[in-house]
């Protein structure tokens, strides 16, 4: 209904627009035209401010009513709205050439200028209508626009506007009762775009890292961390961010865990006993390092060493892995270790140097396992930083909290420093 009206009154305005051709008149006509414009455009502005100031009163009496950290930036975009509205409207309904003609007829001209518009159409060309002319042409040339047309303030939106402005201060003088919250919401804000930014970093390092030593696990991680900056980007409440903080941290570690959930403390505990011994220290330094490729090769050389290796120095060897497999839990793995130290003990070097090099493989695993999983609990702990940094800037006087009444369900959120509020 509001747009076929609104259509109708486009179309009107056009049919109004008459074409003329009688530049003559038209070029005489045009001082008072652009005056009747100017006046034209300046009453639509002051409607149109009226308009916005009182759609900005409204918006900033209901923010009385409810803490709304957004109210400035609804305030301005309904007020741009409506200014720009106004301008179109304005120039579409703005004053067009036989209006004008309308206008200045009215200042005592008597239709001559009317008439001569509409006789300039004509096809027939008579003495009567050159003298209706000439005398038309001559009366509008006699025409002062600036004083017949004098721009001025339209009273009645000038004193709307006054009394609006004067709503407005009082509104922005007298004291929210909600400000304390929507300071409040406005540094969780502030600090949940912080951590986003933080993410951003553990993602890039975690990224980084993948390059080097590429892991599906870690792949998994990153993706984890791209859809948690996303979810941070829109979140505008502390729930919100704490939500999703603490479901990305679950994710991961479901990455992180495997059947082996061992893995890191083996690997801990057999680079340290490795390196215990000298003939065995470059192991478990490898091993240490959490390098899969370097790991391997490092067993690799050792095997290789072995048809040259006195027997001396092989028994220490032994005597290094039988000791490394009393301190793992790792089955497979303790079995092969006494099955490397097996074969030295009997001076069987080439069993011993391709059982090394199994080995080796076998730790090249798990290492890489092992450094995924300790990049992954890296990253939980960065989360769990961001959390606590995001309650930190959450918290408030016990007096707002319970006016509003904002807590957190989400189990993730009950964690020390994740308390949603």
């Amino acid at each position: 209904m509001k747009i076929s009206i609104i259509t109708k009154y486009i179309m009107k305005l056009k049919s109004e627009r008459r074409s003329f051709n009688d530049r003559e008149i038209k070029t005489a006509l045009q001082p008072a035209w652009k005056r009747l414009q100017r006046q034209h455009f300046m009453v639509s502005l002051f409607r149109g401010l009226a308009v916005a100031m009182l759609a900005t009163l409204l918006l900033l009496a209901y923010s009385f009513l409810r803490p709304w950290a957004d109210t400035t930036y609804y305030c301005l975009v309904v007020a741009g709205i409506i200014i720009l509205a106004t301008v179109v409207l304005a120039l579409i309904s703005r004053p067009g050439l036989w209006e004008a003609a309308c206008q200045v007829d009215a200042k005592g001209l008597k239709e001559r200028v009317t008439t001569a518009l509409e006789l300039s159409n004509s096809v027939s060309d008579n003495p009567m209508q050159r003298l209706q002319r000439e005398d038309a042409l001559r009366h509008l040339r006699e025409v002062d626009a600036a004083a017949t047309f004098p721009l001025q303030i339209p009273r009645r939106e000038g004193k709307i506007l006054l009394v609006l402005t004067g709503f407005l201060l009082l509104l922005n003088v007298i004291p929210n009762p909600w400000q304390g919250e929507v300071n409040r919401q406005m540094a969780v804000r502030q600090e949940i775009a912080q951590q986003q930014k933080q993410v951003e970093k553990v993602k890039k390092e975690l990224a980084k890292k993948n390059e080097k030593a590429p892991s599906a696990k870690r792949e998994e991680g990153i993706k984890a961390l791209e859809d948690l900056q996303q979810k941070l980007g829109s979140a505008k409440k502390q729930e919100e961010a704490m939500k999703s903080l603490a479901a990305t941290e679950e994710q991961l570690q479901k990455v992180s865990l495997n059947k082996q959930d061992h893995v890191n403390s083996d690997v801990e505990r057999l680079s340290q006993m490795l390196k215990q011994e000298e003939i065995s220290r470059e192991l478990g330094e490898k091993l240490a390092a959490g390098d899969s490729r370097e790991v391997e090769q490092s067993f690799a050389k050792m095997a290789e060493k072995l048809p040259t290796m006195s027997s001396a120095d092989q028994q220490k060897l032994a005597a290094s892995l039988n000791e490394s497999s009393a301190a793992i839990s790792d089955a497979g793995l303790k079995k092969q270790l006494n099955q490397a130290a097996k074969s030295l003990n009997s001076g069987s070097a080439r069993t011993a140097g391709g059982q090394l090099s199994t080995l080796g493989a076998t730790l090249g695993a798990m290492s890489s396992q092992a450094a995924v999983n300790s990049d992954l609990a890296q990253a939980q702990m960065a989360l769990q930083s961001s959390r606590m940094a995001i309650a930190a800037a959450g918290s408030s006087s016990n007096g707002n909290l319970a006016a509003t009444g904002n807590t957190c369900s989400h189990p993730g959120c009950n964690t020390p420093g994740g308390n949603g509020t």
